[in-house]
Formats: C-alpha cells, structure tokens, sequence
C-alpha cells in the first residue's frame, strides 16, 4: 500500500509544465513519461523516496528503486541540458542526449 501511495504522490506531484524540447514520440503508450518527469523536483522527490526506503521506512520492490534511479539519470541529463543553454553548440548536442533518453528511458517500470 505504500508503494502506490508514493507512486501516486510521485506522478501527481506539482511538476512544471513547460513546452516539450524534444519531438512529440511516436510511441503513445501507457507507460510512457512526460519530460517533466525528468525535471529537478522530480529528481528530488525520487532522491527524498529512495532516502525513505534506505532509512527503513520503506519496503519496496525492486522496480521502485529502478524507476527512481531512471528519475534521477534523467534528471541529470536534463540538468546539463539546461545548463548549456547559453553554448549553442553544446547546448544542441546536449538536447540530442536529452532526447535519445526520453525515446529509449521514458518509462514506468513495471
């Protein structure tokens, strides 16, 4: 039960809603992720959750911990995305990152 509680919190939590930056994907699954599920809240929230199921407060499965570390890898490619934006050159080549990870990683775990 604590684990649909958190899962819940997680995809329901205020996240910012911006203009997408990479193309709209061809895949529209049910499990597919927006890109906000990649920004710096969702990685503090993810960090604050795996936090939780290491202090003991937690007992998860193992797909848990996969999609908050997802989170966070995404959340970091996403960060450096970010902070390039003022260097064209390697803000583009940051962007292509960004978009090759939510194309192959921007997914539930299940």
């Amino acid at each position: 039960m604590k684990i649909l509680v958190i899962l819940i919190s997680f995809f329901l939590s205020p996240i910012s809603i911006a203009e997408n930056i990479c193309p709209e994907p061809k895949d529209k699954s049910w499990d597919r992720l927006p890109e906000a599920a990649f920004h710096p809240a969702a990685a503090m929230q993810a960090l604050s959750n795996l936090k939780r199921y290491f202090s003991g407060e937690l007992i998860v499965a193992p797909e848990f911990i996969e999609q908050n570390m997802n989170t966070i890898q995404g959340a970091f490619i996403y960060k450096d995305m970010q902070d390039l934006k003022s260097e064209p050159e390697y803000y583009k080549n940051a962007k292509q990152d960004f978009c090759k990870f939510m194309e192959k990683n921007a997914y539930l775990v299940h």
